[in-house]
């Protein structure tokens, strides 16, 4: 069994925010970082480059839609300035995202997402 609470914090609510976007992605909405920050008891707002960075490394390497496209700026509703993805393609790479299985998979281990 995953054991989060030895794991260093960044991992551990890296593996939350997965969990939290497929949720998202399941029920076809987006997720402010704020929002993010609460739920995952992240003291930083800056969960893009925390914790979505890493989320949309594994994607791009597994070839799975990009899943950190849900994280959006409260005021714009689209992902800030840090976000890694093609600007372009937002909209496009959220349509993905919402029609993909995300239940039909196993989560990313924390050593997946850390990139091992």
């Amino acid at each position: 069994m995953l054991d989060l609470m030895n794991e260093p914090p960044k991992w551990g609510r890296t593996l939350r925010t997965y969990l939290i976007l497929i949720w998202c992605a399941k029920n076809r909405e987006t997720i402010t970082y704020g929002k993010l920050a609460r739920l995952t008891h992240e003291h930083q707002l800056n969960v893009s480059g925390i914790h979505l960075d890493p989320i949309y490394n594994y994607c791009e390497a597994n070839g799975l839609p990009r899943l950190a496209v849900l994280g959006v700026n409260q005021r714009t509703g689209v992902p800030g300035d840090g976000y890694p993805g093609p600007r372009g393609t937002i909209d496009v790479d959220r349509a993905a995202v919402y029609e993909y299985d995300w239940w039909n998979i196993a989560p990313p281990t924390i050593a997946q997402l850390r990139g091992d």
